[in-house]
């Protein structure tokens, strides 16, 4: 969707990913499977940014160093087109939203409280979109819009393990569904069957482009 609405390539979109543990991790080698250029991917920790000449990274971390002069979260994010938080409560401020590019998409998922408050970041600028980890507001990003069809999907096709191209086939079908028309049926049901269908589909049109 952020590519439709910027006209750009994945390769050219800048992400600034706050938190660097397992979520943080998970979502960096995700993306960069996706397309995005690890020179514009920046993450960020508690003692800010993943480069080369910090010495108290770990080795999982250690694949996402990038040198940049941007050392703080502030100036990463300036000139960024999206935001990815998993990180801590209250971290993220308007100024830091209005330095971004047009369009900006901010994915406040920190728990119980979010990197900033979805009524505050959808005030800072009229052309953000937001979405949080919270059910209490539109869009947003749960463990419910994956789980458990990602391992339905594997139990159905009787794979072994789960790939990193399962877990893309789930994402761009996600994405898909997130453009589609709402029909009748997912309304009253919440959307459930639908979205183990499409999802059981992608894991099994990946099987056979990998497996066979």
């Amino acid at each position: 969707m952020l590519l439709i609405l910027l006209i750009k390539k994945i390769e050219e979109i800048k992400i600034i990913l706050c938190g660097a543990g397992t979520v943080g991790i998970g979502c960096a080698r995700l993306l960069l499977q996706l397309g995005v250029q690890l020179e514009n991917l920046l993450m960020y920790d508690v003692n800010g940014l993943l480069h080369p000449d910090r010495k108290d990274l770990s080795k999982f971390q250690r694949p996402f160093v990038v040198k940049n002069s941007a050392m703080s979260l502030d100036k990463g994010l300036q000139g960024a087109d999206v935001f990815i938080g998993a990180s801590t409560g209250g971290i993220l401020k308007l100024e830091m939203i209005r330095t971004m590019n047009r369009f900006p998409i901010i994915f406040a998922l920190a728990t119980p409280e979010p990197e900033i408050e979805y009524e505050a970041s959808k005030g800072s600028r009229h052309d953000v979109i937001v979405a949080t980890s919270s059910a209490r507001y539109p869009n947003s990003i749960l463990d419910l819009l994956s789980f458990p069809y990602i391992f339905r999907g594997a139990l159905d096709v009787q794979a072994t393990s789960i790939t990193d191209g399962m877990l893309i086939a789930a994402a761009r079908a996600l994405a898909d569904l997130a453009r589609d028309e709402v029909v009748e049926e997912v309304e009253r049901a919440y959307g459930f069957e639908h979205f183990t269908l499409v999802l059981n589909i992608c894991f099994l049109n990946q099987l056979i482009q990998e497996y066979l």
